[in-house]
């Protein structure tokens, strides 16, 4: 994943929320303009920065297609915002809801318990936490598994989509 990086200008007298609000606002309103029609595009409202800011721009057509803008912004680099496009479907959020969460909260009740196979592990706290992240293997195979077998007819018209959100921006940048 390519991150492109976007120099903001800043007006006299305008801070930099005002900056990061205004160009979010110019993204968005280009990405409605182009894929509008055809995409359902939604973010959330714009918080202010603090030390590192960050906001996400979803583009989705249905449960199977989608992608996410995503903006980050650092205090310690005021002047650039970065942005990187993901591949990023209400299936794929589904699966890490439904598989991931539940394997890593068993696995973690299971060394906090010493329930065999995570008995081995040391203390309480420390084994639910251990059983947890253990659980995250397994969990991460099946979502991998499961999203190539739900997403595989739309995996192409899914990274079309990267490679055009990714052209639009870049002609915003250069705009």
């Amino acid at each position: 994943m390519e991150t492109i990086t976007y120099h903001l200008t800043k007006n006299e007298g305008e801070g930099i929320e005002t900056v990061l609000n205004n160009t979010c606002t110019e993204i968005s309103t280009k990405l409605k303009s182009e894929f509008g029609g055809a995409y359902e595009i939604s973010f959330s409202d714009i918080e202010p920065p603090k030390e590192d800011w960050s906001h996400g721009i979803k583009i989705r057509k249905g449960s199977k297609i989608g992608a996410q803008l995503n903006l980050k912004w650092k205090k310690g680099s005021p002047a650039v915002l970065e942005m990187d496009i993901e591949e990023s479907s209400k299936i794929g959020n589904i699966l890490i809801y439904v598989i991931l969460v539940p394997i890593s909260l068993i696995c973690a009740y299971m060394g906090l318990n010493n329930i065999a196979p995570l008995a081995f592990l040391p203390g309480r706290k420390i084994a639910a936490a251990l059983g947890g992240i253990i659980g995250l293997i397994p969990g991460g195979i099946l979502i991998y598994f499961f999203k190539s077998i739900f997403l595989k007819q739309e995996k192409k018209e899914n990274d079309q989509l990267v490679k055009d959100i990714r052209k639009v921006i870049s002609m915003q940048i250069i705009a």
